[in-house]
Protein backbone atom coordinates (compact mmCIF):
# COMPACT_ATOMS: atom_id res chain seq x y z
CA UNK A 1 0.00 0.00 0.00
CA UNK A 2 3.26 2.59 0.67
CA UNK A 3 4.69 1.63 -2.44
CA UNK A 4 1.19 2.46 -4.29
CA UNK A 5 0.80 5.76 -2.59
CA UNK A 6 4.58 6.95 -3.62
CA UNK A 7 3.75 5.60 -6.77
CA UNK A 8 1.16 7.50 -7.12
CA UNK A 9 3.05 10.68 -6.04
CA UNK A 10 5.35 10.67 -8.33
CA UNK A 11 2.88 10.39 -11.20
CA UNK A 12 0.71 13.11 -9.75
CA UNK A 13 4.16 15.19 -9.46
CA UNK A 14 5.43 14.53 -13.18
CA UNK A 15 2.16 15.79 -14.19
CA UNK A 16 2.19 18.90 -12.40
CA UNK A 17 5.75 19.20 -13.76
CA UNK A 18 4.65 18.49 -17.16
CA UNK A 19 1.73 20.97 -16.57
CA UNK A 20 4.03 23.97 -15.43
CA UNK A 21 6.79 23.10 -17.90
CA UNK A 22 4.14 23.04 -20.60
CA UNK A 23 3.11 26.62 -19.36
CA UNK A 24 6.62 27.90 -19.56
CA UNK A 25 6.90 26.78 -22.98
CA UNK A 26 3.45 28.59 -24.51
CA UNK A 27 4.64 31.54 -22.48
CA UNK A 28 7.91 31.94 -23.80
CA UNK A 29 6.49 31.14 -27.56
CA UNK A 30 3.91 33.53 -27.25
CA UNK A 31 6.41 36.19 -26.14
CA UNK A 32 8.77 35.47 -29.25
CA UNK A 33 5.79 35.52 -31.83
CA UNK A 34 4.76 38.73 -30.04
CA UNK A 35 8.47 39.93 -30.31
CA UNK A 36 8.73 38.90 -33.90
CA UNK A 37 5.12 40.89 -34.61
CA UNK A 38 6.40 44.06 -33.45
CA UNK A 39 9.45 43.20 -35.45
CA UNK A 40 7.95 42.89 -38.39
CA UNK A 41 5.13 46.00 -38.14
CA UNK A 42 7.88 48.32 -37.67
CA UNK A 43 9.15 47.11 -41.73
CA UNK A 44 5.57 48.06 -42.84
CA UNK A 45 3.70 45.74 -44.97
CA UNK A 46 5.96 43.52 -44.76
CA UNK A 47 8.50 43.94 -47.38
CA UNK A 48 11.69 45.75 -48.41
CA UNK A 49 10.78 47.76 -50.66
CA UNK A 50 7.93 49.90 -49.04
CA UNK A 51 10.40 50.72 -46.08
CA UNK A 52 12.87 51.88 -48.15
CA UNK A 53 10.49 54.22 -50.24
CA UNK A 54 9.26 55.72 -47.19
CA UNK A 55 12.67 56.23 -45.91
CA UNK A 56 13.37 58.41 -48.73
CA UNK A 57 10.03 60.13 -48.49
CA UNK A 58 10.72 60.95 -45.22
CA UNK A 59 13.99 62.51 -45.95
CA UNK A 60 12.99 64.37 -48.59
CA UNK A 61 10.06 66.05 -46.54
CA UNK A 62 12.80 66.61 -44.00
CA UNK A 63 14.70 68.41 -45.97
CA UNK A 64 12.18 70.80 -47.57
CA UNK A 65 11.54 71.73 -43.92
CA UNK A 66 14.64 72.46 -42.60
CA UNK A 67 15.69 74.28 -45.62
CA UNK A 68 12.40 76.17 -45.79
CA UNK A 69 12.68 77.27 -41.91
CA UNK A 70 16.22 79.33 -43.12
CA UNK A 71 16.33 82.83 -44.52
CA UNK A 72 19.02 84.85 -45.63
CA UNK A 73 22.86 83.97 -44.64
CA UNK A 74 21.81 81.13 -42.53
CA UNK A 75 20.04 79.81 -45.67
CA UNK A 76 22.66 80.82 -47.96
CA UNK A 77 25.95 79.44 -46.09
CA UNK A 78 23.72 76.08 -44.91
CA UNK A 79 22.63 75.61 -48.67
CA UNK A 80 25.98 75.97 -50.43
CA UNK A 81 27.99 73.79 -47.92
CA UNK A 82 25.53 71.32 -47.95
CA UNK A 83 25.02 71.32 -51.73
CA UNK A 84 29.19 70.94 -52.48
CA UNK A 85 29.27 67.49 -50.28
CA UNK A 86 25.97 66.91 -52.20
CA UNK A 87 27.64 67.16 -55.81
CA UNK A 88 30.60 65.40 -54.93
CA UNK A 89 29.14 62.11 -54.12
CA UNK A 90 26.84 63.04 -57.47
CA UNK A 91 31.05 62.97 -59.09
CA UNK A 92 32.19 60.14 -57.16
CA UNK A 93 28.98 57.81 -58.30
CA UNK A 94 29.47 59.33 -62.07
CA UNK A 95 32.99 58.60 -61.92
CA UNK A 96 32.19 54.92 -61.48
CA UNK A 97 29.94 54.78 -64.19
CA UNK A 98 32.28 56.13 -66.93
CA UNK A 99 34.03 52.99 -66.91
CA UNK A 100 31.09 49.98 -65.27
CA UNK A 101 28.24 51.28 -67.12
CA UNK A 102 26.48 48.95 -69.83
CA UNK A 103 25.13 51.70 -71.74
CA UNK A 104 26.85 54.44 -73.32
CA UNK A 105 23.49 56.11 -72.65
CA UNK A 106 24.06 56.10 -68.66
CA UNK A 107 28.32 57.18 -69.83
CA UNK A 108 26.96 60.55 -71.45
CA UNK A 109 24.77 61.16 -68.53
CA UNK A 110 27.57 60.73 -66.10
CA UNK A 111 30.30 62.75 -68.23
CA UNK A 112 27.71 65.35 -68.25
CA UNK A 113 26.93 65.15 -64.29
CA UNK A 114 30.93 65.11 -63.55
CA UNK A 115 31.38 68.07 -65.67
CA UNK A 116 28.51 70.58 -64.70
CA UNK A 117 28.53 69.39 -60.65
CA UNK A 118 32.43 69.71 -60.90
CA UNK A 119 31.91 73.49 -62.02
CA UNK A 120 29.07 74.56 -59.26
CA UNK A 121 31.69 72.54 -56.64
CA UNK A 122 34.33 75.40 -58.22
CA UNK A 123 31.09 78.03 -57.69
CA UNK A 124 30.00 77.67 -54.70
CA UNK A 125 33.46 77.06 -53.04
CA UNK A 126 34.17 80.01 -54.36
CA UNK A 127 30.97 81.89 -52.79
CA UNK A 128 31.86 80.29 -49.26
CA UNK A 129 35.20 82.28 -49.44
CA UNK A 130 33.81 85.91 -50.72
CA UNK A 131 31.09 86.08 -48.58
CA UNK A 132 32.89 84.40 -45.52
CA UNK A 133 31.13 81.12 -44.91
CA UNK A 134 32.28 78.38 -43.30
CA UNK A 135 32.32 74.90 -44.75
CA UNK A 136 28.69 73.54 -43.21
CA UNK A 137 27.39 69.69 -43.88
CA UNK A 138 23.80 68.85 -43.10
CA UNK A 139 23.70 65.52 -40.61
CA UNK A 140 21.15 64.28 -43.62
CA UNK A 141 24.17 64.95 -46.13
CA UNK A 142 26.64 62.82 -43.81
CA UNK A 143 24.10 60.06 -43.01
CA UNK A 144 22.56 59.50 -46.43
CA UNK A 145 22.35 61.91 -49.65
CA UNK A 146 26.46 62.09 -50.13
CA UNK A 147 27.76 59.06 -50.14
CA UNK A 148 31.22 57.97 -48.85
CA UNK A 149 33.83 56.03 -51.02
CA UNK A 150 33.30 52.79 -48.43
CA UNK A 151 29.53 52.52 -48.72
CA UNK A 152 29.36 52.99 -52.60
CA UNK A 153 31.43 50.48 -52.74
CA UNK A 154 29.33 48.36 -50.96
CA UNK A 155 26.50 49.48 -52.97
CA UNK A 156 28.60 48.72 -56.29
CA UNK A 157 30.44 45.64 -55.23
CA UNK A 158 31.03 42.91 -58.02
CA UNK A 159 27.85 44.65 -59.85
CA UNK A 160 28.44 44.68 -63.83
CA UNK A 161 26.61 45.06 -66.94
CA UNK A 162 22.42 45.42 -65.50
CA UNK A 163 22.66 44.94 -62.06
CA UNK A 164 25.09 47.78 -62.16
CA UNK A 165 23.34 50.11 -64.52
CA UNK A 166 19.93 49.42 -62.52
CA UNK A 167 21.43 50.46 -59.20
CA UNK A 168 23.07 53.11 -60.23
CA UNK A 169 20.34 54.93 -61.66
CA UNK A 170 17.94 54.40 -58.58
CA UNK A 171 20.73 55.56 -56.49
CA UNK A 172 20.89 58.63 -58.79
CA UNK A 173 17.49 59.20 -58.73
CA UNK A 174 17.36 59.36 -55.10
CA UNK A 175 20.24 61.23 -54.82
CA UNK A 176 18.82 64.34 -57.44
CA UNK A 177 15.33 64.15 -55.29
CA UNK A 178 17.28 65.05 -52.40
CA UNK A 179 18.91 68.18 -54.66
CA UNK A 180 15.90 69.29 -56.18
CA UNK A 181 14.49 69.14 -52.06
CA UNK A 182 17.24 71.31 -50.94
CA UNK A 183 16.86 73.73 -53.86
CA UNK A 184 13.02 74.58 -53.47
CA UNK A 185 13.10 76.65 -50.89
CA UNK A 186 16.20 78.70 -52.32
CA UNK A 187 13.34 81.08 -54.70
CA UNK A 188 12.30 82.55 -51.14
CA UNK A 189 14.86 82.04 -48.68
CA UNK A 190 18.01 82.72 -49.85
CA UNK A 191 19.84 85.90 -49.90
CA UNK A 192 22.09 85.76 -52.90
CA UNK A 193 20.94 86.39 -56.10
CA UNK A 194 23.17 83.63 -57.31
CA UNK A 195 22.32 81.07 -54.73
CA UNK A 196 18.69 81.69 -56.18
CA UNK A 197 19.54 81.29 -59.74
CA UNK A 198 21.80 78.48 -59.50
CA UNK A 199 19.25 76.45 -57.55
CA UNK A 200 16.36 77.21 -59.95
CA UNK A 201 19.24 75.90 -62.96
CA UNK A 202 20.33 72.55 -60.46
CA UNK A 203 15.91 72.10 -60.19
CA UNK A 204 15.63 72.09 -63.67
CA UNK A 205 18.69 70.38 -64.66
CA UNK A 206 18.15 67.23 -62.18
CA UNK A 207 14.41 66.88 -62.42
CA UNK A 208 15.09 66.46 -66.52
CA UNK A 209 17.77 63.50 -65.36
CA UNK A 210 15.25 61.95 -63.52
CA UNK A 211 12.65 61.99 -65.69
CA UNK A 212 15.31 60.45 -68.08
CA UNK A 213 16.59 57.87 -65.66
CA UNK A 214 13.12 57.06 -65.05
CA UNK A 215 12.32 56.07 -68.49
CA UNK A 216 15.47 54.55 -69.09
CA UNK A 217 14.23 52.05 -66.12
CA UNK A 218 11.62 51.26 -67.47
CA UNK A 219 12.94 51.51 -71.33
CA UNK A 220 15.67 48.67 -70.14
CA UNK A 221 13.12 46.34 -67.90
CA UNK A 222 14.61 47.30 -64.46
CA UNK A 223 11.55 48.59 -63.25
CA UNK A 224 10.56 51.57 -60.88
Amino acid sequence: MKKLTVGKAIIVLAGLLAVVAAGWYATTANRDQTASTDSMAGMDHGGAAQPAQDTVADNLAKLTAEYSSLQGDEFDKKYVGDMIEHHKGAVDMANMALSKAKHTELQTMAGSIIESQSKEIETMTAWQKAWGYPAVMDEFMMDHSTMGMTDMDAAFKDKTGDDFDKTFLQMMIEHHQGAVAMSRPAATNAKHDEVKQLAAEIIAAQEAEIAQMQQWLADWGYGQ
